[in-house]
């Protein structure tokens, strides 16, 4: 099991912040970049809950079916139910509050158990660069939120 946390700041609103997490449309894959479009494919979505299949070409390629849940103000959780990776259990959460002179403080937490060969070596890999490799992709989805009209 590896957790990964850290923060970042951003000009962006709390509100464009959730709602390119809970985007689960065509532009989804515009907003995240380690997001492979092919692999991505929205199962349901509700006013506060979805569930997607997402992944990326990494290894390999690797996906995840998520179960997506932002019904706490200024909370997206998503929990794995299967992978070819991640044991059903694992997840992430994006964190965003309003700062005192603007913008958002976003605050990521990854929490991830392997499955499988494939798993174990990605696991892996995230213990010993997981910070470095997902910090400048969270990183570049702000920026993009910054410079965008969308959403």
């Amino acid at each position: 099991m590896v957790e990964i946390r850290f923060t970042k700041h951003t000009s962006a609103a709390p509100e464009r912040v959730i709602a390119a997490a809970t985007d689960f449309t065509e532009h989804r894959p515009e907003w995240w970049p380690n997001l492979d479009p092919a692999a991505f494919r929205p199962i349901s979505v509700g006013e506060t809950r979805a569930e997607a299949i997402e992944g990326s070409a990494v290894l390999g390629g690797i996906w995840a079916h998520e179960r997506y849940d932002w019904s706490r103000p200024g909370l997206v959780r998503a929990e794995v139910t299967d992978s070819n990776v991640f044991a059903v259990g694992s997840s992430w959460e994006l964190r965003v509050e309003a700062m005192p002179d603007g913008g958002s403080k976003v605050e990521w937490v990854s929490i991830r158990h392997p499955r499988g060969l494939k798993g174990a070596v990605l696991v892996t890999m995230l213990a010993v660069a997981g910070r470095r490799l997902l910090e400048p992709t969270l990183a570049e989805t702000l920026r993009r939120l910054e410079s965008s009209a969308r959403p």
